[in-house]
């Protein structure tokens, strides 16, 4: 179910190992190398608020991949969701095996890019993170209790974040 309800948690020291162990899965499972399969989204910021589901990047070459990565995903237990209105990836959820939301995206393209960027500001800017975390607080309180909705509200901040890392490495 795309639309699913959610919720907040507290950062947890759990999730770089489990996203480490799932990216490893996925990489022998796809014939991908590990560097083509990253952990992204808040779980990968450590101390960040955050969905207790953990986000992860392949990197494919072509996009979109063959239809066996796209099998691959289903004997793994992932359903497949399409782009989920996102052009240039393709969504997957596992909600039997763990939380785990799987991007296929363009190895090297502007998604991948962008989500590494992001990640890595939210990692180094303790305000952006902080203003993030407000951000999802306050989705959360106006009633934005399922996924769309929570991503929708928070969408502009996201934006503004995105390019906030932008300029950042462009100063850099």
């Amino acid at each position: 179910m795309l639309d699913e309800p959610i919720h907040l948690t507290a950062s947890d020291e759990s999730w770089p190992s489990l996203a480490a162990l799932e990216c490893s899965r996925l990489a022998g499972a796809l014939s991908l190398p590990p560097s083509q399969i990253e952990h992204i989204g808040s779980t990968a910021v450590p101390g960040l608020l955050s969905k207790p589901i953990l986000d992860i990047q392949v990197g494919v070459l072509p996009f979109p991949p063959p239809v066996t990565a796209l099998s691959t995903m289903e004997q793994l237990e992932y359903t497949a969701h399409g782009e989920a209105d996102v052009p240039g990836r393709l969504y997957f959820t596992a909600r039997s095996a763990g939380h785990f939301n799987v991007h296929f995206v363009l190895f090297g393209g502007e998604h991948w890019r962008n989500n590494l960027l992001l990640r890595q500001y939210l990692r180094t800017s303790a305000a952006a993170r902080e203003r993030y975390a407000s951000s999802k607080l306050a989705a959360v309180s106006s009633g934005a209790t399922t996924l769309l909705a929570y991503s929708a509200a928070k969408a502009t901040l996201v934006s503004q974040l995105l390019a906030e890392a932008l300029a950042t490495r462009s100063a850099g």
